[in-house]
């Protein structure tokens, strides 16, 4: 369903992501968890393309949504003016090694058969960000609902102005994931008027009513009183059940543990460790695993 390769994203001089590689299959729950600043939203927020990645390539569903990098394929490398001219100073892999290492590529020097096998890679395979933003929702920690339209207003929005769906169908989809919510009796209202709990139940219906093959959650609890954090934890569970691919990042561990299929742990910009949450929670196998579980459960 979605396939990382080699992701790199810098602001600046801060590198963020450093080399994430992650497998992800139709139907997985995927709990991304680490320490504050490990780059866990980031990486979120590249699969959706929030975030323009650095470097490297992200699949989903078989299609590439990023540009080709071509320091993960070898004989784009090869195809280059740069290895040309290197040539004969290193054995083919130092040689590609050094390429990649350096980041001695500069696309508009590298001669026509490097540019004909990029094309090929993104003529093949490619979609473009609007087309897979259908496909993936998105629930935020702040919620994001619009706050000058009623409950119903954001549910049907999207998918009249993107899905070109009836506005009568839209309403009635709504009017089904809201109670599936336990929030029809919310539908005239506006967001001002909610609970923050209320709130994300919204945003995780109106995320629904586009119908996504792929949900990503990026602490959908953090932002919330406690006591409201179990309603928005119910309702996230009862959608695990329902056989969809989720991504979440999250702080709760004990809920991460009941409903994930595999744990991520990120620390600062790598995965250390992707394990079955048994496995992780009685026996991480690093150190700093280890550490981050003996301070936050």
């Amino acid at each position: 369903m979605i396939d990382i390769k080699g992701l790199y994203k810098d602001f600046g001089a801060l590198h963020v992501l450093k080399g994430i590689t992650l497998h992800i299959d139709q139907g997985e729950i995927i709990s991304i968890i680490g320490p504050s600043g490990s780059g866990k939203s980031t990486l979120l927020r590249s699969i959706n393309l929030l975030e323009e990645p650095t470097f490297g390539e992200i699949w989903v569903e078989g299609r590439l949504i990023t540009p080709p990098d071509p320091y993960l394929h070898p004989e784009v490398i090869r195809a280059s003016n740069t290895y040309k001219k290197l040539s004969g100073t290193a054995d083919d892999a130092q040689l590609i090694a050094r390429i990649k290492k350096e980041d001695l590529l500069y696309e508009k020097h590298e001669g026509a058969e490097y540019r004909r096998l990029l094309r090929e890679i993104t003529g093949k395979n490619f979609q473009s960000a609007y087309e897979v933003r259908k496909k993936i929702g998105m629930v935020f920690q702040h919620f994001n609902l619009f706050p000058h339209m009623t409950v119903l207003e954001n549910m049907t929005y999207a998918p009249v102005k993107v899905l070109g769906i009836s506005k009568e169908e839209a309403a009635e989809r709504a009017r089904r994931l809201l109670t599936q919510v336990g929030m029809l009796d919310k539908i005239g209202v506006y967001p001002s008027t909610l609970s923050g709990g209320q709130k994300q139940r919204v945003a995780i219906a109106r995320t629904l009513a586009m119908e996504p093959d792929i949900v990503l959650f990026d602490e959908p609890t953090s932002a919330l009183d406690p006591e409201m954090v179990k309603e928005v934890l119910d309702v996230i569970k009862a959608l695990a059940k329902t056989g969809i691919t989720m991504v979440l990042v999250t702080h709760e561990m004990g809920f991460a543990r009941e409903v994930s299929d595999r744990i991520v742990f990120l620390d600062e910009g790598v995965i250390v460790e992707d394990a079955d949450p048994a496995t992780f929670f009685s026996t991480p196998k690093s150190d700093r695993a280890q550490a981050f579980l003996e301070k936050v459960l």
